[in-house]
């Protein structure tokens, strides 16, 4: 041996163990067994079992080799690095540093699990990713103070459900205001308006009375006098209440309680024949001319007016002409009728119009409920 290597110019197979390392009383002592080679310790460094064949430095029992640190079982490898010396079966081959399991390879730094690599902080699940604040959930984003739910947003008091809204007052909900009488006005409309003549615990509209057909023959000469009206209600009243729509309809169903009526409220029951009459007082706040006509058709149907307690002939007929009244402002009593046979196709538009101090003028809508009381005070 020197300066630690042996070597040898001949040599058969054989097991070369180096004795040496911690431990040991005379390291660098080469031991030979089983060959029965001459062992020579001169500086031939690479004859048989030379670097890159089998049994040289750093092949079987040498440094580097099985047992050695980067051999089988050293740091970092998996076994022996191979049969023989380095660049041949030895290290840096199988099981050799910076091979399989060895570091920057499957599992070391920086690889699979290493920092920056999956699950590292600036990856999935770190800072500023999902999570993180200023996204999903974080201030100023979904559920934050000026998103939804709130204040000034949904449910909040100037939107839905709030008063002057959906379910609110005067919209689709609750009415703005009572209506004490039942006459279709709210209480407040009537205590705003101005006039004495409605009044929330007064109801405006007229007093009818509903009956059968006067005859089968449908016609105007069934009511064209204020006698024959009589004749034709008398002892022939089915249903009698108070009501303050129902006199401008086109031709409906005959069903005196079919919907298209508009009778409010509605009668009890139902006739496909019937006849009707109308009585109560009308208002004009000021001095006429005050006009009505009744608008419509003829066909199996016929209504008539009288107006201030006449007891004649009637003022005016279905189709017939305008009618005024110069009278001065007050309370006037006011009655009209409708008589029908079945399969009528007639219809009744009651209409009136306040001349304003002219002669005359032409009534284009129907008379209103307002103006109606069902007798006179």
């Amino acid at each position: 041996m020197r300066n630690g290597r042996v070597s040898s110019k001949r040599r058969q197979a054989g097991l070369w163990l180096v004795l040496g390392g911690a431990g040991l009383a005379c390291p660098g002592v080469v031991v030979a067994c089983a060959t029965g080679d001459e062992v020579s310790d001169s500086p031939v460094t690479q004859s048989g079992g030379e670097p890159g064949t089998g049994g040289g430095n750093g092949s079987g029992g040498a440094s580097t080799s099985g047992g050695t640190t980067g051999s089988g079982g050293a740091s970092a490898t998996g076994g022996v690095a191979s049969g023989g010396d380095s660049a041949s079966g030895g290290s840096a081959t199988g099981g050799a540093f910076a091979t399989g399991g060895a570091s920057d390879t499957g599992g070391a730094t920086n690889t699979g699990g290493a920092t920056n690599t999956g699950g590292a902080s600036p990856t999935g699940g770190a800072s500023s990713t999902g999570g993180a604040s200023a996204t999903g959930g974080a201030s100023n984003t979904g559920g934050a103070s000026p998103t939804g739910g709130a204040s000034n947003t949904g449910g909040a008091s100037p939107t839905g459900g709030a008063s002057s809204t959906g379910g609110a007052k005067a919209t689709g909900g609750a009415p703005a205001c009572a209506d004490t009488d039942k006459d279709g006005i709210t209480d407040c409309d009537e205590n705003a308006d101005g006039s004495s003549w409605t009044d929330p615990a007064v109801f405006n509209g007229l007093d009818v009375q509903r009956g059968n057909q006067c005859s089968n023959a449908g016609n105007c000469g069934e009511n064209d006098t204020y006698t024959k009206v009589n004749a034709c209600m008398q002892g022939n009243v089915t249903e009698e209440r108070n009501q303050y729509s129902g006199w401008d309809w086109n031709d409906s169903p005959d069903d005196i309680c079919n919907s298209s009526y508009d009778f409010q409220p509605n009668w009890a029951g139902c006739d496909t024949t019937w006849a009707a009459r109308w009585n109560g007082c009308v208002h004009f706040e000021t001095a006429g001319p005050h006009c009505f006509q009744i608008a419509g058709q003829l066909g199996q149907g016929c209504a008539a007016l009288y107006f201030n307690g006449n007891t004649g002939s009637a003022d005016t007929q279905t189709g017939g002409a305008v009618k005024c009244f110069d009278v001065a402002a007050g309370n006037y009593p006011i009655m009209f009728h409708y008589t029908m046979d079945d399969v009528s196709d007639s219809s009744m538009h009651l209409r009136y119009c306040d001349a304003k101090g002219g002669s005359t003028c032409a009534p284009t809508a129907a008379l209103p409920s307002s103006m109606l009381r069902t007798s006179c005070p």
